[in-house]
C-alpha cells in the first residue's frame, strides 16, 4: 500500500512552532559546530532564487548521495534556501526529500544553523532517551520517540569538505530525525499503530482548539 501523509483535519491551523526546541538545540550545541556550515565567515544566509516548498515525491525513498563532482543544484544556494524556509515554517530541521530533492542532504537549526551532505553515523550511544518530536511534513503531530543520547557522525559541508563531529541531547535527536528521512524513514515509523492513532486524535483536538 502506498504510504501517504495522514490528513488530520481539513481546518486550517497554525502549525506547531518549534522555536523553543530550537533554542534548546542552540544551548546544547554551545558553539561546537563553528566553521562547519552556515557560519558568518563561511556562508552568509541570504535570499536565493530557489523555490522551496514541502513535497512528498521522495519522502519515503532511500536517497542517493549528493554528487559534488556533478551537483544537481548549487549546494550553497540550496543550503541557504532550506535554512530560510525551515525558519519561516518554525522548524528546527529539514531534509532535502521533504522539499522535493532526491539526494542525501539536510539542514538543522543550531548556533549556527548548518547543512549536512552525505552523512554517516559512526557511533550511537546505547543509552536511549524518549522525547516528543514533531515534523514539518506532518503538521501538528507530536510523537514520543526513543533516540540515542549521543552520536558521532561524518558528513560533508556545502563545499564538499569532510567533517567529523559528536552531538548529544537535542542536537543528536534532530540529526537522527533528519538522517532517518534520507533513508526513507519518518518518525511515524518509530511508533506503534496504536500510539500513532492516539497522537493523531490529539493533533486533531489541538487543531480544533486552535481554530475555535
Amino acid at each position: 500500500m502506498e504510504k501517504k501523509i495522514p490528513i488530520i483535519d481539513d481546518k486550517p491551523a497554525k502549525p506547531i512552532d518549534y522555536t523553543d526546541m530550537g533554542l534548546k538545540i542552540k544551548e546544547t550545541l554551545d558553539g561546537r559546530v563553528d566553521n562547519i556550515g552556515l557560519v558568518e565567515d563561511g556562508i552568509q544566509i541570504k535570499e536565493t532564487d530557489l523555490d522551496i516548498s514541502l513535497k512528498d515525491d521522495y519522502l519515503w525513498d532511500v536517497l542517493p548521495k549528493f554528487d559534488f563532482d556533478n551537483p544537481p543544484v548549487d549546494p550553497e544556494q540550496l543550503s541557504m534556501a532550506m535554512v530560510l524556509y525551515m525558519r519561516e515554517q518554525g522548524g528546527i530541521g529539514l531534509a532535502a526529500n521533504q522539499v522535493g530533492y532526491n539526494f542525501k542532504m539536510f539542514v538543522t537549526e543550531g548556533e549556527p544553523a548548518f547543512a549536512v551532505f552525505n552523512p554517516t553515523i559512526t557511533f550511537q550511544s546505547p543509552n536511549l532517551v524518549m522525547l516528543d518530536e514533531g515534523c514539518l511534513s506532518y503538521p501538528n503531530l507530536l510523537l514520543k520517540v526513543n533516540r540515542p543520547a549521543s552520536i558521532r557522525v561524518r558528513f560533508q559541508d556545502p563545499f564538499g569538505n569532510w567533517i567529523t563531529r559528536q552531538f548529544a541531547g537535542m542536537s543528536a535527536r534532530v540529526f537522527l530525525h533528519e538522517y532517518d528521512h534520507l533513508l526513507g524513514v519518518d518518525f511515524t515509523d518509530k511508533v506503534s499503530k496504536l500510539k500513532l492513532e492516539m497522537a493523531q486524535k490529539k493533533a486533531k483536538k489541538r487543531m480544533s482548539n486552535a481554530t475555535s
